[in-house]
């Protein structure tokens, strides 16, 4: 089928066997909503996007491992454009599932991944940040192995141990962000061979420092001190985002809030300009505004 540029199921295909497009021409691949597994070395070398349903719970061994630098999407039902969107009830990345990858530059774990094999993304070279969901408990021997390119890692609180080689060979892993306090970073059990994670800069993000609810939606007020871009990874990493405050009574709630738990003056929120127009990270409609006298003014180019 080296002709064969897209192959689009049906419902009715309700699995696909191992190295089931493997050395095709297949450049993109829409799953089935039914297909809950892409198995051992499934995808094309060829490959550049794979539509997935959030259904899919398992990517095998070595499934995306001969894609290269080809592939630079995986699309879910919930997100689409461009980027690596794993779905939001895969459970098992299994053996050198990524191996050789040097795609797309970020990768999210998400949330219920509870299992992430061995070297699982080893020789990603493509991959310069990643952010391991709260699901993993482990990060299991040569898991980014040889990621050259690998820069920052986030790690959940809930990582008890880091396995031999791990890290070994990322050469340029200069930033750790960890979920948690630096007693509870010296708690995990960090075995040989992992230099690159061990000499790294460990940012520590703590809990918040208070919590409320308004409309059926968690906030949480944060009294540490981080850029824009920081603290909206920082909710991201966690499955939520900066606050958007759509309507009057919604910014009354919060600011309860802060006057009786918070102790900045300062707190970023959800809006930045896009095209020289102010959006919510959302997508909301930027309706509601509540400026103070002389704002936006960008104070000394650094809001």
């Amino acid at each position: 089928c080296q002709n064969c540029k897209e192959i689009s199921m049906t419902d009715g295909v309700i699995r696909i066997g191992k190295y089931a497009f493997y050395g095709t021409g297949c450049e993109y691949l829409y799953l089935s909503n039914n297909i809950l597994q892409i198995p051992e070395g499934a995808v094309s070398y060829k490959t550049e996007r794979v539509h997935v349903t959030d259904n899919l719970n398992y990517i095998g061994k070595y499934a995306f491992g001969s894609v290269g630098s080809n592939l630079d999407s995986i699309v879910t039902d919930n997100l689409q454009g461009e980027g690596i969107n794993l779905p939001n009830n895969l459970i098992t990345i299994d053996e050198k599932a990524f191996y050789f990858w040097d795609g797309y530059s970020s990768i999210t774990i998400p949330d219920s991944v509870t299992d992430l094999k061995t070297a699982a993304f080893a020789r990603a070279y493509g991959l310069e940040d990643v952010h391991i969901g709260k699901g993993v408990t482990g990060i299991e021997k040569r898991t980014f192995y040889d990621c050259k390119n690998l820069k920052t890692v986030y790690i959940p609180k809930t990582v008890t141990f880091v396995d031999e080689y791990a890290f070994q060979a990322c050469s340029a892993l200069s930033d750790v962000y960890y979920y948690g306090t630096k007693e509870d970073w010296d708690k995990i059990g960090i075995s040989n061979y992992n230099e690159p994670l061990i000499n790294a800069n460990v940012h520590f993000l703590d809990e918040g420092i208070a919590s409320f609810t308004f409309n059926e939606h968690k906030y949480e007020i944060i009294d540490r001190s981080y850029t824009w871009s920081e603290a909206e990874r920082l909710c991201e990493l966690n499955g939520g985002h900066l606050a958007t405050i759509t309507s009057e009574a919604e910014q009354q709630a919060i600011e309860k809030a802060i006057s009786k738990a918070g102790t900045k003056n300062i707190y970023w929120i959800g809006g930045t300009i896009i095209d020289s127009n102010w959006k919510w990270v959302t997508g909301e409609k930027w309706e509601y505004t509540n400026w103070a006298s002389h704002e936006p003014n960008n104070a000394r180019g650094a809001e």
